[in-house]
């Protein structure tokens, strides 16, 4: 963190954030360090899916685990990705499917089109 280095070098403040109260610190997940596009859940920019480091075609799922489908390591508690956003609460995101996501922008610390709904 940060993805958007406008905001600065981390470790960031809180009130360094254009949002913090829409971004997210830490995911119960298979990925220990989120980077981007493709290994998050965030659906950036120019992609159709998420997750695609670890799930389908090419992904680590296929080529290095014997074709073991990592969705369910992000989504692990009753089809939930439990998050830990910046100011320090905790919420449920659901899973809407891999051509979804979530807004990117939750993991970059901008200001999101669409709001986490805690």
């Amino acid at each position: 963190m940060p993805y958007n280095s406008s905001l600065g070098t981390a470790p960031l403040k809180v009130s360094d954030y254009k949002s913090a109260q829409t971004t997210i610190f830490a995911q119960d997940a298979a990925e220990q360090k989120m980077e981007g596009p493709d290994d998050s859940l965030g659906l950036f920019p120019g992609k159709t899916q998420i997750l695609t480091q670890w799930v389908g075609p090419g992904g680590l799922g296929q080529t290095l685990y014997n074709g073991y489908d990592f969705t369910w390591e992000w989504y692990r508690h009753n089809k939930r990705c439990e998050t830990l956003w910046v100011p320090g609460n905790v919420s449920s995101i659901r899973f809407n499917g891999l051509n979804k996501g979530v807004d990117y922008r939750w993991y970059t610390g901008d200001f999101p089109t669409n709001e986490p709904g805690f």
